[in-house]
């Protein structure tokens, strides 16, 4: 205290060579000679183990060991341990019994080269290699008599080895013909290996075994993830703004709110960037963060945390890549059980945990670039679905390769090609939907007020009543670039779709669409804007990425630009929580489908819920008949200004029996063409939706301009 004045004391830094800044925390926490708690930095780095009994009970005393191993205690962790174990020992005998012969031809030859080394050794140990030297050292110093001494030496030397050798030589003989004559043949053979396995020892070169290494390396020391790598790995990004603040205050340039801790398999690590600087920045640098952490690219995961503000970066590293961390589905397992209005398994994040979400009251969008994974990731987000014998199935795959083919056996619809013909048939299905969706309102409607549809929705209970005709309807149009964008019937795809997507997932009607040229010409924006769930995997540039994540995705951190080309099957899941994860979706290889899809099948076949083109049925297509030519068709016979919408449903009917024959208010609004809607007009002096004379000849909407008229004139009456 100076002159009265409260004086701050930072805490010491020590200075060392490791990789982590070890702080030390005053004493009293909260209080630091009148200095703020908020004011003291935080110790972020993991500590290096936990604290000892000594320490906790202050007795110099040593730790008790664990009696059963942690990984005993659960069944889960001792079968992985165990199927571990056994991949281990069979991939390691595998590895050296294919080196078995090349191992022998080393064993041979070296046995050669270590008699021959026997023998030199002997030799040189018989004749007195050292013995003679001295006496050629006391003739070069022209001394005689050391000469004669060390030469007198040297031959007695010589001649009492030579009488040993003999005798060990004869001894030897003797001992090798007794046990040869004597011992078992497997003791003669074990001292015969004895002896070539000495030779071989002898021979062996010092830097090169007999037998190949397993591992190459040793493994690598457990990763510890430590703020002093942190802040060298951000200040390698030549980013002007970090590299300044850490130039300013090493200590204090780059902040960390929350200490580092371990987050499932690997580390995770919070940051308050610089100011100017944002998390999105350093999420474009993945490539380069990793290099600065020298971790594998697929471990390294920035993310950012918009709700705390945009210089927070969330940090994620891991102790293994992403694309290398492999998961069985859990509908692969024989036996397991799907709930279409449940969750539905989707994949797993980079901690390995289970990402499975909500999909009946949602729909889907998923696009990438080709090779990512596209179709792989609704491939197993549909079997799981058909599983649950409940939904009806509806497939358009316009690829054309039958990626989906062993969807065919139980879907109400299926088409694979991209032939006019195979768009026109998706186009038809759209229009069907949309009309099932107007019949469906109708019935929800009803159901709510008798108390059996909460909040407005098709419910499992209500969707297993056969009589209702509520069962899910789930359609997957894979490549669906290919429909919005055809020539003839792109755009009217696209109005239908939209429609779906905007009323179809309350009734049980859910679409899921992948695209791998997710651009405005072939994806619609009022289905880009409206769809809830979304998945994007690899693609090129923060356009696209907008255009299946949402507007702004990029700008908030959700960049799948950032993503490899290894990481196939990786991308950003948004809309099924609350915050964008990262997502890898469970595969299944062909054959690996084929078998979930037959049980899927049987399961149906069991339920009584093969219809349409599975069932051998022919799927009906609606009539070809153009909605707005019959609507300028009444109105011309009838010569009125203007129809309620319930009129112009009974005056279709009576026009078109087969094909209007449930049209509801609703039914028509969602089927008008585009550009065309209903409005409020009054006629008999009821004020209601409805279609006006010259919008429909003219086959337009409401003029710009002309409002809603609820209190408006009568429109009652003929021309």
């Amino acid at each position: 205290m100076t002159d009265n004045k409260v004086v701050p004391i930072r805490p010491q830094v020590e200075e060392d060579d490791s990789d982590e800044v070890a702080v030390m925390m005053p004493e009293t926490p909260t209080e630091v000679l009148g200095a703020a708690a908020e004011d003291v930095p935080l110790a972020v780095d993991p500590p290096q183990g936990h604290l000892s009994l000594a320490e906790l009970t202050g007795l110099d005393l040593p730790e008790h060991r664990l009696i059963v191993p942690r990984w005993m205690k659960s069944w889960a962790d001792a079968k992985a341990v165990a199927l571990w174990l056994v991949r281990y020992v069979g991939n390691w005998a595998t590895f050296h019994l294919t080196r078995a012969p090349l191992y022998a031809y080393r064993a041979f030859l070296r046995t050669f080269v270590g008699a021959g080394r026997t023998i030199a050794a002997y030799w040189a140990w018989v004749w007195d290699k050292q013995g003679r030297q001295m006496a050629a050292l006391a003739h070069q110093g022209a001394d005689q008599q050391a000469w004669k001494t060390a030469r007198k030496e040297w031959s007695e030397t010589v001649r009492r080895r030579l009488i040993g050798s003999a005798f060990a030589l004869l001894g030897g003989v003797g001992v090798v013909v007794t046990a040869y004559l004597t011992l078992p043949p497997w003791a003669v053979a074990l001292a015969l290996v004895g002896v070539l396995g000495v030779l071989v020892k002898l021979g062996a070169p010092e830097d090169r075994p007999l037998v190949d290494a397993y591992y190459t390396s040793k493994p690598n020391e457990t990763f510890r993830l430590t703020s002093k790598m942190v802040i060298k790995a951000l200040g390698s990004l030549s980013i002007a703004a970090i590299n300044a603040a850490i130039k300013e205050d090493p200590k204090d340039g780059v902040r960390f709110p929350k200490p580092i801790t371990t987050d499932g398999p690997g580390f995770r690590a919070e940051v308050d960037l610089p100011h100017g600087v944002t998390a999105a920045q350093i999420m474009e640098k993945r490539t380069e963060l990793a290099s600065g952490l020298r971790r594998p690219l697929g471990t390294v995961w920035p993310e950012s945390d918009p709700a705390v503000h945009a210089g927070r970066l969330v940090l994620w590293v891991g102790n293994q890549e992403l694309s290398k961390l492999v998961k069985k589905a859990p509908y692969d397992r024989s036996g397991w059980k799907a709930d279409c209005f449940g969750n539905i398994p989707f994949g797993y994040d980079q901690r390995g945990r289970s990402v499975s979400f909500e999909m009946m009251y949602g729909n889907l969008l998923v696009g990438s670039l080709p090779g990512a994974g596209k179709t792989a990731a609704i491939r197993g987000l549909l079997l799981a679905l058909a599983l649950d014998p409940l939904p009806q199935l509806r497939v358009a795959e316009h690829k054309g390769s039958g990626d989906l083919g062993m969807f065919e056996q139980m879907a109400h619809f299926y088409v694979s090609g991209i032939a006019d013909e195979d768009i026109e048939q998706t186009r038809d299905q759209l229009r069907d939907l949309v009309r099932e969706v107007g019949r469906r309102a109708e019935v929800v409607k009803k159901l709510g007020k008798d108390g059996l549809a909460p909040d407005m929705k098709v419910t499992r209970q209500t969707a297993s009543m056969r009589n209702l005709g509520l069962k899910p309807i789930v359609m997957v149009i894979d490549e669906c670039h290919e429909v919005f964008g055809h020539e003839d019937y792109g755009k009217d795809c696209g109005r239908l779709a939209e429609k779906i997507i905007k009323r179809g997932r309350a009734f049980g009607v859910i679409l899921i669409l992948a695209t791998q040229r997710p651009d405005k010409d072939s994806l619609p924006t009022g289905v880009s804007a409206n769809v809830s769930h979304r998945f994007c995997l690899r693609v090129a540039d923060q356009v696209t990425n907008d255009m299946i994540l949402g507007t702004s995705a990029y700008k908030q951190g959700i960049q799948a630009t950032i993503l490899s080309q290894r990481d196939k099957g990786i991308g950003y899941l948004k809309g099924a929580f609350d915050d964008a994860v990262v997502v890898r979706t469970y595969y299944s290889g062909a054959d690996a489908a084929k078998r979930i899809a037959k049980r899927a099948y049987d399961a149906r076949v069991a339920a009584g819920n093969i219809t349409g083109q599975a069932a051998g049925e022919e799927v009906e297509r609606p009539a070809s008949y153009s909605l707005l030519e019959d609507l300028q068709t009444i109105f011309v016979e009838s010569e009125r200004v203007g129809m309620h919408s319930e009129e112009i449903c009974e005056r279709l009917r009576q026009l078109r029996p087969d094909a209007y024959a449930d049209w509801t208010p609703d039914t028509l609004a969602e089927a008008l063409p585009e550009g065309m809607s209903t409005t409020q007009i009054k006629i008999g002096g009821k004020n209601r939706r409805g279609l006006r004379r010259e919008h429909v000849l003219a086959g337009i909407g409401p003029a710009d301009g002309v409002p809603e008229l609820p209190q408006g004139p009568d429109l009652d009456g003929e021309m």
